[in-house]
């Protein structure tokens, strides 16, 4: 049940901003070294990039823990490093806002309780997903069966919205629907279309919003796979192949269907 709007309540929002914003900070120290790990760039892991000291990008001065504070610091200095006021770089900042509103929109969603809390982690993970889809084209399986090992576990724990076979069925049709669309443009063109990952991804949303979910997650994820694709197309990021992520549509989807179920309505979904 959305959270209504009172005292106690916007001091509720604010928390849920400040941890998702922290949470954010996180994911933009994380997903840019676990990218250039996958890219296979010398000198970047994934582990070593969360224990290295943050520094200035320009000066390479290490910044002060008040220099860190989420989305504070930024809008304190002025967008700018306190040692050589080099511009900070505004996809930080947006990172940030990004992930306070995703917090926010799921305490609105689900109000104050810890199924606000599981799903802010939940929308978290998908959102770190698609940040390194978009700059690898790669879907860790780490957290795509991670995440939907953790719908799988959650699903048989009372109260949860999606019962116990509901979130296995859910798992089984989304990854078995793209792994027989792959399947299917692999015989007919002779090379491969859409990633595993993909299907792994669709598995645990399946996993987390259950089978009734998927058709409308798949009309929606296609219109916005084919926004994301011509803006991808435009911006010159696309393959020589013509390819490009499809993670993203899949978790923009995903975070549509959880804030506004009845969009599943219209094709058939659980009322």
């Amino acid at each position: 049940m959305p959270l209504e709007l009172s005292a106690s309540a916007v001091w509720a929002y604010v928390a849920f901003a400040a941890l998702g914003a922290c949470v954010g900070s996180f994911v933009g120290v994380l997903a840019p070294t676990w990218s250039a790990q996958l890219l296979g760039q010398p000198g970047h892991t994934w582990a070593a990039g969360l224990w290295r000291r943050s520094a200035c990008s320009h000066c390479q001065q290490v910044l002060r823990p008040w220099h860190l504070v989420p989305l504070l610091s930024y809008v304190g200095l002025r967008g700018r490093c306190a040692h050589c006021a080099a511009p900070i770089p505004r996809r930080d900042f947006a990172v940030e806002v990004l992930f306070a509103l995703a917090w926010v929109s799921m305490l609105w969603r689900w109000g104050w309780g810890w199924p606000a809390l599981a799903w802010s982690l939940w929308v978290s993970v998908l959102l770190l997903m698609a940040w390194i889809d978009g700059e690898t084209y790669w879907l860790p399986d780490v957290l795509t069966l991670g995440l939907m090992a953790v719908g799988l576990v959650a699903a048989t724990g009372w109260g949860w919205p999606v019962p116990g076979l509901a979130s296995w069925a859910g798992a089984a049709l989304g990854y078995g629907l793209l792994w027989v669309v792959a399947w299917s443009y692999r015989r007919w063109r002779g090379r491969e279309g859409l990633g595993m990952g993909d299907a792994k991804l669709l598995g645990a949303l399946g996993a987390w919003l259950g089978p009734w979910a998927l058709p409308s997650l798949l009309w929606l994820a296609a219109v916005l796979g084919l926004v994301w694709g011509l803006a991808w197309r435009w911006s010159g990021k696309s393959r020589a192949d013509g390819a490009f992520p499809f993670g993203p549509a899949l978790v923009l989807a995903g975070w549509a269907l959880v804030l506004w179920p009845q969009l599943a309505r219209p094709l058939g979904g659980e009322p």
